[in-house]
């Protein structure tokens, strides 16, 4: 099992306007701005890599509060680990 912590850089996230549309229409809806304002701070979140094969392999799970105080679980496909290069999978508030 992996642990939270992970020391990953996240300097770019991509929203696809697919993704997009569809975090925003889950109850409660998560917005693109939440998902960048917790992934671009790291004292606002936590992170571990997981493995789901039939999901696209390796993704990184990524755990925090939005400055108003929302808890969102974010789930990043790798597009460059080394520039810090992401794509949004989905997010999901934890309050829904």
């Amino acid at each position: 099992m992996r642990h939270w912590g992970v020391s990953v850089p996240i300097y770019d996230v991509e929203i696809t306007s697919w993704v997009n549309a569809k975090i925003n229409s889950k109850k409660p809806g998560v917005t693109a701005d939440e998902v960048w304002d917790v992934c671009y701070d790291s004292k606002r979140h936590n992170a571990r890599w997981h493995n789901d094969p039939n999901n696209g392999g390796w993704r990184l799970l990524v755990m925090g509060r939005t400055p108003a105080g929302r808890s969102l679980l974010i789930i990043l496909h790798p597009v460059d680990v080394d520039l810090g290069r992401w794509a949004l999978k989905t997010a999901i508030a934890e309050d829904g």
